[in-house]
């Protein structure tokens, strides 16, 4: 990304949080992202998301923070469907593979974490629709020996990944244009 657009984000304003850190999710090339605002920015970005395919689901609310996870809920649902998927979130204990069920049971598991009462949910991965091949390998690995890192730690297939990463960089750019020319 153009270190101008960069430098002309206003981190107090929650159009430009939410587009720096979900743009690809925004464009529709990427299921899902997480990010951190207060209880006015949560509010701020359920007006600005109105009306648009992109939910909100609050992960946590912890020390005055809001973890947010924003999704689209029909790519979310077909990727949490995907056999592997499913056989993975199955074997960390989900019971069911909706987006409802699985979020929920996600949020209560990324608290305790926060509060270190349990280990990190993996599963993160997935409902962020990282592939399951680099979600297993950060977990084998312990996040270490991974073959590139951007949007996530890559673990296999770093040809597909750069091409993503381009992708949710030139999407991420590109937006972030167009609001500061108040055309979104």
């Amino acid at each position: 990304m153009g270190s101008d657009v960069y430098a002309n984000i206003d981190w107090g304003d929650i159009r430009h949080m939410i587009v720096f850190h979900c743009a690809p999710v925004l464009a529709g090339l990427k299921i899902s992202n997480m990010m951190v605002t207060s209880e006015g920015g949560y509010r701020d970005a359920c007006i600005f998301l109105r009306g648009s395919n992109v939910e909100i689901y609050v992960l946590s609310r912890i020390n005055g923070k809001v973890v947010l996870l924003l999704f689209n809920r029909h790519k979310l649902n077909t990727y949490l469907n995907v056999r592997e998927n499913a056989d993975f979130l199955k074997q960390m204990g989900h019971e069911k593979c909706d987006p409802e069920s699985v979020l929920s049971e996600l949020a209560k598991r990324y608290v305790k974490y926060q509060k270190r009462l349990s280990g990190f949910p993996h599963e993160l991965g997935i409902v962020l629709g990282y592939p399951l091949c680099d979600v297993i390998g950060f977990m084998r690995n312990e996040g270490q020996n991974y073959l590139i890192s951007g949007y996530w730690k890559v673990y296999a297939g770093v040809e597909q990944a750069k091409a993503l990463f381009k992708a949710y960089d030139d999407a991420t750019e590109k937006m972030l244009r167009a609001l500061f020319a108040e055309k979104i």
